[in-house]
């Protein structure tokens, strides 16, 4: 197109310079007629039909010009269309010999995995037949081991089975003795432990009656108390004897001045008596106050 364009303004401007001359000529003449039209001169025709001849031939050249520029860029794509149906066909062609090589690289490798996993397999058949070889190697010699072992172990079975048959004969003897000894000993002690359980049993009766007779020598005979009445006490004393706390676990009445008149005897008995024997000696008491008139 720009080829065309450059070509034509030429063109365009040798036309208008040969309109504007014929203009000129047109006008230049004297169409009065009172005068003799001017010849035009003979030179000026000539000039007119060679320029005409001339733009002809521009033109034509101009026109094969143009149509060779046509022909050119028809060769011109023909020849890329070409180019690129040949890069295409190179493209492709290398493109299968590539896939080809892939193809045999991976027919290659995977032939390689295969006899690799062959040698494999191989090398594990013979490392379980000589694991199995060791194994039963090692069964064999456990098992012999195990028979040495366990006959040892019967010999030491039977040996030791001798040896507790005459420790259990040698321990009943020593039982026998030891029991007789027991027996005679317990005979004993039964007679001097009877003895001086009687003696305690008569001492803490003592004392507890000895606290009784006390609280009830102290006890102050309380508005309204009656005859039967009576109370499970509880005293807390420490080893001197003096009561530190009292508290009137049961009643046969609810009379809270005999209530009160126990608890008040109970203090004022403080300090209790003492036991013959501190064995005796009992931090918490438990009694029962019966009010003797």
């Amino acid at each position: 197109m720009r080829f065309i364009t450059d070509n034509l303004i030429p063109f365009i401007l040798a036309v208008l310079i040969h309109v504007l001359l014929l203009v000129f000529l047109v006008f230049s003449v004297d169409w009065s007629p009172k005068q003799t039209p001017q010849k035009v001169p003979e030179n000026i025709i000539n000039a007119v039909v060679i320029d005409e001849t001339k733009i002809k031939a521009e033109q034509e050249k101009k026109r094969q010009a143009e149509a060779e520029k046509r022909r050119q860029i028809e060769l011109e794509k023909k020849r890329k269309i070409e180019q690129e149906q040949k890069h295409e066909a190179d493209t492709e062609k290398q493109r299968q010999a590539e896939q080809e090589k892939k193809r045999q690289a991976k027919a290659e490798e995977k032939r390689q995995v295969e006899q690799e996993k062959k040698r494999q397999a191989e090398a594990e058949k013979k490392r379980q037949v000589e694991q199995e070889k060791k194994r039963k190697a090692e069964a064999e010699k456990k098992r012999e081991a195990e028979q040495e072992k366990k006959r040892k172990a019967e010999a030491e079975k039977k040996r030791q089975a001798e040896l507790e048959k005459k420790h259990q004969e040698e321990e009943l003897k020593r039982l026998e003795e030891e029991e007789f000894q027991r027996e005679l000993d317990n005979a004993q002690q039964e007679i001097l432990d009877s003895a001086a359980q009687r003696k305690l049993d008569r001492q803490s009766i003592a004392y507890k009656n000895a606290i009784q007779r006390d609280i009830q020598q102290a006890w102050r005979t309380a508005p309204g108390t009656k005859s039967g009445m009576s109370c499970v006490v509880s005293v807390k004393q420490i080893p001197g004897g003096e009561v530190v706390d009292v508290n009137i676990i049961n009643c046969n009445t609810d009379d809270a001045n005999f209530r009160r008149s126990v608890i008040n005897a109970v203090y004022k008995a403080s300090p209790l008596p003492r036991p013959a024997d501190s064995a005796l000696f009992e931090r918490e008491l438990e009694f029962i106050f019966t009010p003797q008139k």
